[in-house]
């Protein structure tokens, strides 16, 4: 079984999956580059993936990101 996420991890997790850099991860969330890391590799351990590439596509299997979770809606 696969141990729960942090709400912050979900953060860092979503802002991933938008394709964001670590720099843009910690303005976002304002906090340092190694926080960020950290998280990042909690996420991994979590999840048993080795790369954020495999975090993001274990976290939709599982159903932690669900399509359109990553990005705003289009206005039509």
């Amino acid at each position: 079984m696969t141990p729960p996420l942090t709400e912050r991890e979900k953060q860092v997790l979503r802002l991933m999956a938008r394709g964001a850099l670590i720099e843009e991860v910690m303005k976002e969330l304002s906090c340092s580059a190694g926080t960020i890391k950290r998280e990042v590799q909690n996420i991994c351990d979590k999840l048993q993936v080795t790369n954020r590439v495999h975090a993001i596509a274990r976290a939709y299997d599982l159903g932690i990101l669900t399509l359109g979770s990553s990005f705003p809606p289009e206005p039509i």
